[in-house]
Order: structure tokens, then sequence, then C-alpha cells
């Protein structure tokens, strides 16, 4: 599989950062999988170059880290909700392939972030069994239901949140 890992966090105050837990999961990755990193960070047109970026790999799978849901900045202003919506609209737009969202940002209300952004799967915590997991799954056309740190959009827990 072709699996395209992104780092959607765009914060640079008060400093940027390497995206260590997506690079965590791509490592923990099998290398049978073809894989690419999108760092959004320092693009100047951010969404036109994810496009780009995806449509030039076709990937299978797309592994999008959420690192904040608040700004970094210190003014306790803003969210990146938006932001990571816009992402996914963006993958949405350019390829079929199934948008798995996690990171710290994620972790923090995954089953709300999972509502109101609708990825197709979500990996609370860490990302290092679970997402290896999901793609071998995945490879044998099954929908992960079965694998544990794995919600699905089409699931819901009994009693509903």
């Amino acid at each position: 599989m072709r699996v395209a890992f992104v780092s959607g966090n765009r914060e640079q105050l008060p400093d940027a950062v390497i995206p260590l837990g997506l690079l965590y999961v791509m490592a923990s990755t099998p290398d049978r999988h073809e894989k690419v990193l999108i760092d959004l960070c320092f693009e100047p047109e951010p969404e036109a170059a994810l496009a780009r970026a995806l449509a030039d790999f076709a990937p299978d799978v797309v592994a999008l880290g959420m690192r904040n849901i608040q700004r970094a900045d210190y003014t306790g202003r803003g969210d990146t909700l938006l932001w990571y919506a816009d992402l996914i609209a963006t993958i949405r737009a350019v390829t079929p392939a199934p948008v798995v969202l996690g990171g710290s940002g994620f972790s923090v209300m995954p089953r709300r972030l999972m509502d109101r952004l609708r990825p197709d799967y979500g990996i609370p915590g860490e990302g290092e069994e679970a997402f290896p997991a999901l793609l071998a799954a995945l490879e044998v056309g099954s929908n992960g239901q079965a694998i544990a740190g794995v919600l699905r959009a089409d699931a819901r827990p009994p009693g509903g949140v």
C-alpha cells in the first residue's frame, strides 16, 4: 500500500517542532508499504502543496497528524479545528483514500473530533501498533473493526458518546 503521512501542524510560535509522533508511526509502518511524509509547517500555500503531493503520490491511505487543537501562540484564542476540516476536505477532493486521524491533539477528545471532522478512522494515543494493524486489515478488505485502539466513523459505541 501507498501511505501518505501528513503533518498538518502549522504552529511556529513559540517554536516550530518536528512531527515526532507522526514520524514514530511512519517508522513503525512495515517497509513493504511505500511511504511519504508531507510536512505542511513551512508551506506558503499548504492546501495547494498538499493537493499536489497527494495527486503525485496517489496514496491508498492518508495518515493525518493533528498536533494541537488550540493555537500555541500564548494568546489563548483560536483553535485549529477549521484548519483540519479544510485539510480533510482537500484530501477528499484529491483522493478516495481513507483518512486516518491521530496525534496528540486528536487524542485530547477523539470521539468529538471523529464526529466533527469525519475522518474514516481515528487512532487516539500511541499509534505505533494500531496503525500498522489497521493497514494490514485494509490490505485484506477488512474495515478494522476488531483492532483495539482504532475508531471508525461508521461505528458508534453503545450509548452514543
